[in-house]
């Protein structure tokens, strides 16, 4: 049973529902950018992209520094396993800050993640 958190902007009467627990698409395609659009953290995916991009042209371009994209390239594999577990978050935590809301805060799952997470 997969576990998830529902979110509500009551403004637009929009609804979304965020999985809790390891985000394999984040992990698997998290340099796509796309699962952090999803999830409205685009700014994580476009760094990640970058660095991507980086460690695919700069080898071709100065050879001396494949040592350097090879760390950097277990870095960015290392940020995504992170990121795969911590990803809902820091989805949940941008979602509440801008003005959305959980949509049953009263459900068992809701205040177990608030305690958790430390989110008021």
């Amino acid at each position: 049973m997969k576990k998830s958190i529902k979110l509500k902007n009551h403004k637009s009467n929009e609804e979304k529902e965020i999985k809790i627990g390891f985000h394999w698409m984040v992990f698997l395609f998290g340099w796509l950018i796309f699962p952090f659009a999803k999830l409205d953290l685009v700014v994580y995916g476009i760094i990640l992209f970058a660095i991507t991009l980086f460690n695919i042209i700069v080898p071709f371009i100065i050879p001396s520094l494949e040592k350097i994209t090879q760390s950097l390239t277990t870095g960015v594999t290392v940020v995504l396993i992170v990121l795969g577990f911590t990803v809902s978050k820091l989805a949940i935590k941008n979602y509440l800050k801008n003005g959305w809301e959980f949509s049953d805060p009263q459900s068992d799952e809701v205040k177990r993640i608030k305690e958790k997470w430390k989110i008021s």
